[in-house]
């Protein structure tokens, strides 16, 4: 006769299966994707955490990877909770151009989401190390949506926000970091490419004292809520991320 408890197992497998959505079936193994030719570890938490603070999901329906290797970045809600994600690099960068190609309108996202991609280091020397592009409003909903950031924030002359317009889905965000300078820009389209008067929307040149030296870098791309705050409109949001690149 057959195993009964190997039966049972496999009934119990298949109603698990037949009760999730087909195209939710990949959620990563070990809070772990693969994006961009880079390994990215999933950020989440039970409780309330910074930045915001958030919950932060590593469910299929805040984050994955489609068929044409394109990032989905989702904030949902789960009944009384709003779930924001993080992906962070498992890769170490330094000196180089970090490019951010985004295929979402990321210049109408609501007053209280923010968008963000920056390196991080755990060590506190250099203010972390971290460099920022952040796409948000920051709750004002006729304030700038974007600023470039080199840590502290706080320090005068280290944020330079504007206000961005696009075209279209299409802009690329980055940053070169070399020894002496940061230079960022932001362009509409899909191209990363030298600015013109047909594709910039800002760029900026950082050269004051207390540029990061050199140390270990990781990245991290980020959606999520302001001071934790719902969204003004009450709506959950779903940024596309054509592909993150790093060139030295």
């Amino acid at each position: 006769m057959p195993d009964r408890k190997k039966i049972m197992q496999m009934i119990g497998l298949f109603l698990f299966l037949s009760s999730v959505d087909g195209s939710k079936l990949s959620i990563p193994k070990n809070d772990t994707l693969s994006f961009s030719g880079y390994n990215w570890v999933i950020k989440t938490s039970d409780s309330l955490v910074s930045p915001g603070p958030n919950y932060f999901s590593k469910s299929k329906e805040n984050v994955w990877v489609d068929k044409d290797g394109y990032l989905h970045l989702k904030i949902t809600r789960r009944e009384d909770k709003w779930c924001c994600v993080e992906i962070n690099s498992e890769k170490s960068f330094g000196y180089g151009r970090y490019i951010l190609y985004l295929a979402s309108r990321v210049d109408s996202l609501d007053k209280n989401v923010f968008l963000g991609m920056s390196t991080y280091s755990d060590s506190a020397e250099y203010n972390h190390r971290e460099i920022d592009i952040e796409l948000s409003r920051w709750g004002s909903p006729a304030g700038y949506n974007a600023q470039f950031v080199v840590q502290p924030w706080n320090r005068q002359g280290n944020v330079y926000r504007f206000n961005m317009k696009l075209k279209d889905n299409y802009s690329v965000h980055s940053f070169n970091w070399q020894k002496g300078i940061i230079y960022f820009q932001s362009l509409c389209g899909e191209s990363y490419a030298i600015p013109d008067s047909t594709n910039t929307i800002k760029v900026w040149n950082y050269t004051r004292d207390g540029i990061p030296a050199l140390g270990d870098v990781k990245v991290k791309i980020n959606l999520w809520l302001v001071n934790g705050r719902a969204p003004s409109d009450s709506m959950e949001t779903e940024v596309v991320v054509k592909k993150f690149e790093f060139v030295k």
